[in-house]
């Protein structure tokens, strides 16, 4: 942030907003959020800022409301899982007409003033849905799936394949030492697999 006498006091205030609003300011929230102090040892912040869970992009868009048709967007997105969630878990007629009104006059009220993290908002409806419902775990036979062809991938040839590529600019780099190289390789490997996790075609949509 900048220094104090070049700030924007206005500006200050959205923030400040902001981050009570995502429920993110210990001042607000001493019980459920970590002091300045802890989040700057986990996450290692620079003295003036504060962490945000989401995108430079997502941030700006909701600070200096750049960028109102981004944030619709993801908006939509996590209403649509909501209510595909609705539509899986909830047979009864009424019931999932009642819980697909309530989902949609809360999500109106939170996005009004485009000020909430889509991640944020779907915790508050995704919250909603459970408190009505007492389902424990709407997303169990979802995550059961998405584990079965995740540990299929990992046993599968074409993975053991791509892992296992043998590729001696990026083994060597400009180490020649032996345990150089055998950092390059961890390094490698793990590189790999981060990859791997974040393969959407392995899971499917909640």
């Amino acid at each position: 942030m900048s220094d104090k006498k070049n700030k924007n006091p206005e500006k200050e205030a959205w923030i400040t907003a902001f981050f009570i609003e995502n429920h993110l300011d210990y001042s607000s929230y001493p019980d459920h959020v970590s002091p300045p102090e802890q989040v700057r040892f986990i996450i290692y912040t620079e003295e003036e800022k504060r962490y945000y869970p989401c995108s430079a992009r997502m941030f700006d868009a909701i600070i200096n409301g750049s960028d109102s048709a981004f944030l619709q967007e993801k908006y939509t997105e996590v209403l649509k899982k909501i209510l595909r969630l609705i539509d899986y878990t909830i047979k009864d007629p009424a019931e999932k007409l009642y819980l697909e009104s309530l989902i949609k006059i809360k999500f109106k009220h939170e996005t009004r003033d485009e000020i909430m993290i889509p991640s944020r908002l779907e915790k508050r409806l995704l919250g909603i849905f459970l408190n009505r419902t007492q389902i424990q775990d709407p997303y169990y036979k979802v995550k059961a799936l998405n584990n079965r062809r995740a540990g299929n991938a990992l046993k599968s040839k074409a993975f053991k394949k791509a892992v296992n590529r043998f590729n001696l600019p990026e083994i060597f780099s400009s180490k020649t030492t032996l345990s150089g190289i055998k950092e390059n390789i961890k390094q490698l490997e793990f590189k790999r697999l981060l990859a791997l996790s974040s393969e959407a075609s392995l899971s499917l949509p909640q």
